[in-house]
């Protein structure tokens, strides 16, 4: 058979199932209807309206059917969300119900079959992970005692940021930013900086860009073992290469453990080892049910949830700053008022630095080398914070609202739930005016606006954690345990 003939036999074959499935869906569910949304083709369902910027898309969407609109990705129903009170809705008054996961390829490859906390589904297993996670290495006790590391690695970094100052060279940004957090990951994951024998920075990048790019497989699923966009292959090669990554530090510390080694401090991996081998031990549940590729899939969500966030979000901000010098100014102003008499900006400032905590508001980054602007990897920031990792149902539900979106709509159990973040934001009002064109929210200039300034409260009603509500990522409140606000604003003071 000839691969037009198999083509058109997929498709044809794809748009019976689709019509099946539809015809089932509506015997099956008569009310509360879903959410509004365009009408979509068979097999493909919207595929074909997404475009180039999805988010915009979405956005344009979104102004015509509200702000809850079901579409179809291929096989899958799919919510789109795009304002604060629908935000809210989902994230926050109703989380728990949509606090799973749904299956994807990136999560079975990457995740060991879903056994860290990233991708695996809303239940037991997930809230003991999280638990052990956030006391043994995010409880406020762990983050003050790896204070004194975090501060050996800004001394680094500002002291490289003088050398370049004072020889006039061009500082590269990106590089300082990933090599920086991979030192204070490392040293507070494993107990010392960046290993020789692999470059941890590089593939992590290479998984963030396999995990955020967009895959066929997961919404048409016959096409999957056609691998027609090479992200399959992709997938096995990095999976095997992070494998071996960890398997050589988990290897490191049980030969430690084997030879009598005595550290002063254990770190995350030394603890979780310990857990594997102490089922009796204070998290005895999780100790029961966890083996060596679950110790590798946790290690390894971490790893991707400091590092990864971290430095997209240092660069986006920094990038903006550079962009909007007069915020840039107003910001170094306060770190000089506020930073007396110390060399650099250290954790115990970040609370006296209020400037830093309003919003930052833009959808558009720029990967920068000093002043020289690339519209590529600007777009690439961008699209990695327009929308939030999808969430999913854990069971079929009926929800009801006295908020201005729909007041009643029924969720199956296999629907998909993503948020529009710049659309969520932009709303508040603290956000700065839309640009003359039009005053679309993705063109709003990013300002900073204090509440005398606006007359606004800020504590009055404060802005959801989109993505992050009861599924926030432990990997990125390590990200926020001293690991964003003292780089970011190391790097402005030493940028003048």
């Amino acid at each position: 058979m000839s691969p037009t003939y198999f083509a058109i036999l997929l498709v044809i074959v794809g748009a019976l199932w689709w019509f099946i499935h539809r015809c089932r869906t509506k015997v099956r569910h008569h009310d509360p209807r879903p959410p509004p949304g365009p009408i979509g083709l068979p097999v493909i369902g919207h595929l074909h309206m997404l475009g180039k910027l999805p988010y915009r898309t979405l956005y344009k969407l979104s102004q015509k059917y509200g702000p809850i609109m079901s579409i179809r990705l291929g096989s899958v129903p799919t919510i789109i969300v795009s304002s604060p009170a629908a935000a809210e809705l989902f994230l926050k008054t109703h989380d728990a119900v949509f606090a799973s996961r749904p299956k994807s390829q990136a999560a079975e490859y990457l995740s060991y079959g879903t056994k860290g906390m990233a991708f695996t589904k809303y239940g037991v297993y997930w809230r003991n992970v999280r638990k052990f996670c956030t006391m043994e290495l995010l409880s406020i006790a762990k983050v003050d005692s790896m204070s004194r590391l975090r501060r050996e690695e800004i001394g680094l970094l500002v002291e490289s940021l003088k050398k370049a100052a004072a020889t006039g060279e061009i500082v590269d940004v990106s590089e300082k930013v990933a090599r920086l957090i991979e030192d204070m990951t490392c040293r507070m994951l494993f107990g010392k900086s960046r290993d020789d024998r692999f470059d941890l920075s590089d593939i992590i990048h290479e998984l963030a860009e396999i995990v955020g790019a967009f895959n066929i497989a997961d919404y048409v699923p016959f096409l999957g073992a056609l691998d027609l966009q090479g992200l399959t292959q992709r997938l096995k090669v990095a999976s095997k290469t992070i494998d071996k990554i960890l398997e050589t530090i988990i290897d490191d510390h049980e030969q430690c453990a084997r030879n009598d080694y005595t550290k002063i401090d254990m770190d995350f991996v030394d603890i979780i080892l310990a857990l594997k081998n102490n089922p009796k031990s204070t998290h005895e549940q999780l100790a029961q049910t966890i083996d060596r590729s679950n110790i590798k899939a946790i290690i390894l969500d971490m790893i991707f949830g400091a590092v990864d966030t971290s430095q997209t979000a240092i660069e986006w901000i920094m990038s903006e700053l550079i962009r909007h010098q007069r915020v840039m100014k107003i910001l170094e102003e306060e770190i000089r008022n506020v930073v007396v008499d110390c060399e650099y900006v250290e954790e115990s400032h970040l609370s006296k630095l209020h400037y830093l905590d309003l919003p930052l508001i833009g959808t558009s980054g720029t990967k920068i080398r000093q002043q020289r602007h690339s519209e590529k990897k600007r777009q690439n920031l961008a699209e990695e914070v327009a929308l939030s990792l999808d969430n999913a149902p854990t069971d079929a539900a009926d929800i009801k609202s006295d908020s201005e979106v729909e007041p009643q709509m029924r969720f199956g159990k296999k629907e998909e739930i993503f948020v529009q973040k710049h659309e969520s934001y932009s709303h508040s009002a603290i956000v700065a005016a839309a640009a003359a064109d039009g005053g679309s929210a993705e063109e709003a200039e990013p300002q900073k606006q204090s509440a005398e300034e606006d007359g606004s409260d800020l504590e009055a009603k404060p802005l959801v954690p989109l993505g992050e509500s009861t599924r926030r990522h432990n990997g990125k409140l390590l990200k926020n345990s001293g690991m964003g606000g003292s780089p970011l604003l190391n790097l402005v003071w030493y940028s003048v």
